[in-house]
Protein backbone atom coordinates (compact mmCIF):
# COMPACT_ATOMS: atom_id res chain seq x y z
CA UNK A 1 0.00 0.00 0.00
CA UNK A 2 1.00 3.36 -1.15
CA UNK A 3 0.21 6.73 0.62
CA UNK A 4 0.23 10.33 -1.44
CA UNK A 5 1.57 12.68 0.60
CA UNK A 6 0.70 16.55 -0.49
CA UNK A 7 3.02 18.33 -1.61
CA UNK A 8 5.34 20.22 0.11
CA UNK A 9 5.66 17.96 2.36
CA UNK A 10 8.78 16.64 4.10
CA UNK A 11 10.00 12.97 5.68
CA UNK A 12 12.72 12.69 7.72
CA UNK A 13 14.28 9.26 8.45
CA UNK A 14 16.80 8.08 10.34
CA UNK A 15 18.60 5.09 12.51
CA UNK A 16 18.48 4.78 15.95
CA UNK A 17 21.33 3.64 18.35
CA UNK A 18 21.34 1.92 21.71
CA UNK A 19 21.55 4.33 24.96
CA UNK A 20 23.21 3.29 27.76
CA UNK A 21 21.91 2.94 30.71
CA UNK A 22 21.86 5.66 33.46
CA UNK A 23 23.44 4.48 36.74
CA UNK A 24 21.55 5.82 40.19
CA UNK A 25 24.88 7.01 41.84
CA UNK A 26 25.65 9.52 38.56
CA UNK A 27 23.54 12.23 38.51
CA UNK A 28 21.17 13.67 35.82
CA UNK A 29 22.45 15.95 33.43
CA UNK A 30 19.31 16.98 31.25
CA UNK A 31 19.27 20.53 29.31
CA UNK A 32 16.73 23.01 30.22
CA UNK A 33 13.20 22.21 29.73
CA UNK A 34 12.76 23.46 25.72
CA UNK A 35 9.21 25.33 24.72
CA UNK A 36 7.03 24.66 21.93
CA UNK A 37 8.53 27.52 19.80
CA UNK A 38 12.39 26.17 20.50
CA UNK A 39 11.31 22.61 19.88
CA UNK A 40 9.60 23.46 16.75
CA UNK A 41 12.20 25.57 15.13
CA UNK A 42 14.89 22.93 16.04
CA UNK A 43 13.19 20.15 14.17
CA UNK A 44 12.26 22.61 11.09
CA UNK A 45 8.61 22.70 11.01
CA UNK A 46 6.29 25.25 9.88
CA UNK A 47 2.96 26.39 10.84
CA UNK A 48 0.07 24.89 9.10
CA UNK A 49 -1.54 27.90 7.66
CA UNK A 50 -4.03 25.89 5.16
CA UNK A 51 -6.34 22.88 6.69
CA UNK A 52 -5.79 21.33 2.97
CA UNK A 53 -2.60 20.99 3.87
CA UNK A 54 -2.95 18.11 5.90
CA UNK A 55 -4.88 16.13 3.48
CA UNK A 56 -3.73 12.92 2.36
CA UNK A 57 -5.95 10.13 -0.18
CA UNK A 58 -4.48 7.25 2.01
CA UNK A 59 -7.75 4.94 0.40
CA UNK A 60 -7.24 2.98 -2.58
CA UNK A 61 -10.77 3.11 -3.27
CA UNK A 62 -14.21 4.18 -1.84
CA UNK A 63 -14.76 0.12 -1.05
CA UNK A 64 -11.48 -0.22 0.94
CA UNK A 65 -12.42 2.70 2.99
CA UNK A 66 -16.15 1.32 3.81
CA UNK A 67 -15.01 -1.38 4.83
CA UNK A 68 -12.48 0.39 7.45
CA UNK A 69 -15.02 2.17 8.85
CA UNK A 70 -17.40 -1.04 8.82
CA UNK A 71 -14.61 -2.38 11.02
CA UNK A 72 -14.30 0.61 13.22
CA UNK A 73 -17.93 0.30 13.48
CA UNK A 74 -17.63 -3.25 14.49
CA UNK A 75 -14.95 -2.79 16.92
CA UNK A 76 -16.52 -0.15 18.69
CA UNK A 77 -19.92 -1.70 19.17
CA UNK A 78 -17.88 -4.97 20.83
CA UNK A 79 -16.43 -2.63 22.64
CA UNK A 80 -19.83 -1.18 24.33
CA UNK A 81 -21.56 -4.62 24.96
Amino acid sequence: MSISLPSGCRVRTGTLSAVSEAHDDQPSRSAAPMTIDDLARLEGVAVVTDVHQLAADIWESDDELDAFLADLRASRNASLA
